[in-house]
């Protein structure tokens, strides 16, 4: 016996319920994709704000010890446009009940990918030999070494972050600030 079928009967054919299963298909595939790649941006974002903390860091510290240094020229004991070593007069805390200042020599350097703080890594995933030192003079030159009439000392260095990508940093401190008020 065949049977015939009338409108008033429901069901999906077979061609129906395929063309369904493709386009979600398709759409949990696009929807998988879009997610991993939210989740990849996220994790990219998460260590790229890590690192620019630590540069962030790193950087407030090298202005607050710039400002430390006697511009003296026996307080730098020497200088290039890829390191530098100073004298500081650092105060010791508690600050005024007490406290006094004790001097440091500190070296700024960079090996390999790190930026050295007196032998100790003050930053690490710096591009290789992108550490550089710019002193100013009184009169707004430029130069290569310190000099007594150093007035100011420009820092700039190069972070690799997520990707290979790369993010330069510059910064600049007035030199002796602090450690000549009153002097």
């Amino acid at each position: 016996m065949v049977r015939v079928m009338t409108r008033n009967e429901s069901g999906f054919t077979l061609i129906e319920i395929i063309a369904a299963l493709v386009l979600v298909g398709i759409l949990a595939t696009g929807g998988t994709y879009a997610l991993s790649k939210a989740v990849e941006t996220y994790m990219m974002t998460k260590v790229n704000s890590a690192m620019a903390q630590k540069t962030q860091a790193a950087i407030n510290r090298m202005i607050i010890d710039f400002t430390y240094i006697d511009t003296a020229a026996t307080a730098v004991k020497a200088s290039s446009t890829t390191s530098l070593t100073y004298v500081g007069d650092f105060p010791t805390y508690p600050q005024g009940i007490g406290g006094g200042v004790e001097s440091d020599e500190i070296t700024l350097s960079q090996t390999d990918d790190t930026i050295l703080y007196d032998g100790d890594v003050l930053l690490d995933n710096v591009k290789a030999n992108t550490l550089a030192f710019v002193y100013v003079d009184s009169a707004g030159n430029s130069e290569t070494s310190f000099a007594s009439d150093t007035v100011l000392v420009k820092v700039s260095f190069t972070i690799k972050i997520a990707n290979d990508y790369e993010q330069p940093y510059s910064m600049q401190a007035v030199v002796g600030k602090v450690a000549n008020v009153g002097s």
